[in-house]
């Protein structure tokens, strides 16, 4: 692309002009293009006596596939032809300069202000209501959460749901810890006092049962996070569910590891196992992304250190990590990177990006860029 800068004193001669198709033949001439390969219609730019920079619009860069669909079908009249129509001028008059463009690419989620928004109205009770009304915190709707948050409507459903936020009253909340664990404990329990095994739960007995306990709305949430419907169903017809054990399993030993900081790992193997209902077997692949091990320490120890806190940044994740440990194995490191992975930059790409990699005794370790 050429710029030709002129003097003040030709502008206004310049503008005065009027192109002329034997003018546009002559530029196709020397450009050394063919008049037939060339739409017949030409624009001819003039510019406004005053031209100002335009806020009003925003120029938009779009990829193939959105141009078409903005377009909707209405194209250029590539159809006609120089032969057909002979060369043809449209003048158009450039009324203001754009220094600014916006460009469209695809990007992550942002969904941890999720978090940001509905900790600030987590759910106690029904007895605390009153209080969220006097203190007027904001509720957020369905509705609320995608116009702050940015993400599409099957990104924010998908968020919701994989976090077991809950809808009440038509705003969407989380539990907050304790109560949440309260509702679970009475599912848990009652399931116990009936000896029923775990892929063998009465839903409908469960919550009539229940009831007067905890508003109905939370408890069937409550009861589809942990359980999934079973093909069997009781004597009466009524279907049986089974209690999803990684789901049980994870969320109790939360409970657990929030009561304290470091923990003997085997003293909490063994409270975690006695805390989960019978048949379920815990598992440390329960714990990834929650929880870390020291098995070099003496005793061995586990804390709690959960993704959900880390920032989105990733320098700042990345930051954070090497500050808690030196080196991490793949295994360990990629529950606390993958919400940052895309389709084209997965785990590994990211971790070479900002991590450093080494083996010892055969295992690959990552460590900070610029460790010593």
């Amino acid at each position: 692309m050429h710029f030709i800068f002129l003097h003040s004193q030709f502008v206004s001669l310049i503008m005065s002009y009027c192109r002329t198709v034997e003018d546009v033949q002559n530029v196709i001439q020397h450009a050394k293009l063919s008049d037939d390969e060339l739409h017949p219609l030409t624009q001819v730019l003039s510019f406004a006596p005053k031209i100002e920079v335009q806020e009003k619009y925003k120029f938009l860069e779009l990829d193939s596939t959105l141009l078409n669909n903005l377009q909707n079908g209405q194209r250029w009249p590539a159809q006609q032809t120089v032969a057909e129509t002979g060369r043809m001028l449209e003048e158009k008059q450039v009324l203001g300069v754009f220094h600014k463009y916006y460009e469209l690419r695809i990007c992550k989620p942002k969904l941890r202000k999720v978090h940001q928004l509905l900790e600030k109205c987590l759910y106690r009770g029904p007895e605390y209501e009153d209080d969220i009304v006097k203190t007027g915190v904001k509720l957020y709707t369905f509705q609320d959460l995608l116009d702050n948050v940015q993400a599409s409507k099957l990104e924010l459903k998908a968020e919701l749901k994989e976090n077991m936020a809950f809808c009440i009253n038509g705003a969407w909340r989380f539990l907050e810890h304790e109560y949440h664990f309260r509702v679970l404990s009475y599912i848990l329990n009652f399931v116990d006092e009936n000896s029923w095994p775990i892929n063998q739960v009465n839903k409908t007995e469960t919550l009539q049962s229940l009831a007067a306990l905890v508003p109905m709305d939370i408890l069937d949430q409550c009861f589809s996070w942990y359980a999934e419907e079973t093909v069997a169903a009781s004597k009466e017809g009524e279907p049986l569910y089974r209690l999803l054990e990684a789901r049980v399993c994870r969320f109790l030993a939360e409970v657990l590891l929030r009561q304290a900081g470091k923990f003997n790992l085997e003293e909490f193997l063994l409270s975690w196992q006695q805390s989960v209902p019978e048949g379920m077997q815990t598992s440390e692949k329960y714990l990834e992304g929650m929880a870390l091990m020291d098995k070099n320490s003496k005793p061995e120890v586990i804390w709690y250190f959960s993704e959900a806190d880390l920032p989105e940044d990733i320098n700042e994740r990345i930051r954070i990590l090497f500050q808690t440990r030196e080196k991490w194995t793949l295994d360990e490191i990629r529950p606390y990177v993958q919400r940052l992975a895309t389709e084209k930059v997965n785990v590994n790409a990211l971790l070479t990006k900002y991590a450093r990699a080494s083996s010892v005794g055969g295992v690959r370790y990552y460590s900070a860029k610029h460790a010593k």
